[in-house]
């Protein structure tokens, strides 16, 4: 039994012939589905009410005391006369305001691992806040990430379902359907590419840290999810720490450089010097609020 599908195209675009970018919906592709989101202040148990592992997004809210790694404590493979990094400066004071958002990703650290966020097994969704942030916001998905799933049933409301083709719509369960309008759903706002231009610097021994930003306004006055899932205090090029995080005003791209201190022989480390480079982030920004809160199955 064939099913139908819903096709609309972006103007200027014809629909019989244009690709499938350039369709703002085409429902022979899947449309993720969004049953629930919620803000968390402390580690939970929520029940999974879909009874099987399933997607989820985390976006952890940041504060001043947020954990945040600094890049390895060494500038290099480890010597005794290789220089320690230092980490100085008025912005390892205000790292964050608290009204900033990034994705949860487990984090290396001195001492071990930095796990947690939302972890989703068949009977219970493990919500982790990390110690120092204000909460975690989670983003559940109905598509299973397993070959098994089950049909649930939602409330009862209009709505428009649409299932796979060549096979019957009432036998296609929730996390097969290519679109159902009782769920929510990833909503493009904006895409484009913010670009961060790294100078050619020098950093005497133990100075302060250099910071550069790049930020581009949404002008959504809320914080919106965004894609690819890039989060804060990761490593890029040498000892440079690097940030992607969004608020109610704008996405940032930001890199932290650090300066050198001693060796473990307390031999002053000398100058750090930084190449020029530039920083490209293609990024997508939904509609969708981070801290909107709602649950469809009830």
């Amino acid at each position: 039994m064939s099913s139908p599908v819903l096709k609309i195209v972006r103007p200027g675009y014809d629909v019989l012939s244009a690709d499938p970018q350039d369709f703002a919906l085409n429902t022979e592709y899947l449309l993720p589905k969004i049953y629930m989101q919620k803000t968390l202040t402390s580690d939970i148990d929520l029940t999974n009410d879909l009874g099987y592992p399933h997607g989820s997004w985390a976006f952890r809210r940041l504060t001043s005391s947020s954990f945040y790694r600094k890049d390895s404590p060494l500038a290099g493979p480890y010597s005794p006369f290789q220089p320690y990094n230092w980490f100085a400066g008025d912005i390892y004071n205000e790292i964050f305001t608290g009204d900033e958002y990034t994705y949860f990703s487990p984090t290396s650290t001195e001492t071990g691992y930095v796990t947690g966020g939302v972890i989703v097994d068949s009977d219970d969704v493990k919500v982790d806040v990390l110690a120092g942030d204000t909460s975690l916001s989670i983003v559940l998905f109905a598509e299973s990430l397993t070959s098994s799933s089950s049909d649930i049933q939602l409330p009862t409301r209009p709505y428009i379902k649409i299932g796979v083709e060549g096979e019957d719509l009432g036998e296609t369960n929730l996390s097969e359907q290519r679109m159902n309008t009782k769920l929510d759903t990833l909503k493009i706002f904006k895409t484009g590419t913010l670009t961060l231009s790294l100078p050619t610097e020098t950093l005497t021994y133990k100075s302060d840290s250099v910071v550069h930003t790049a930020t581009v306004a949404h002008g959504l006055d809320y914080p919106p999810m965004y894609f690819p899932p890039r989060t804060v205090s990761t490593g890029f090029v040498g000892q440079e720490s690097t940030d992607v995080y969004v608020d109610d005003t704008n996405l940032y791209l930001r890199v932290i450089r650090c300066s050198y201190g001693d060796t473990s022989f307390e031999d002053p480390g000398g100058d750090k010097n930084f190449s020029a480079a530039t920083l490209d982030f293609d990024y997508t920004i939904f509609y969708n609020d981070i801290t909107e809160e709602f649950n469809l199955l009830e």
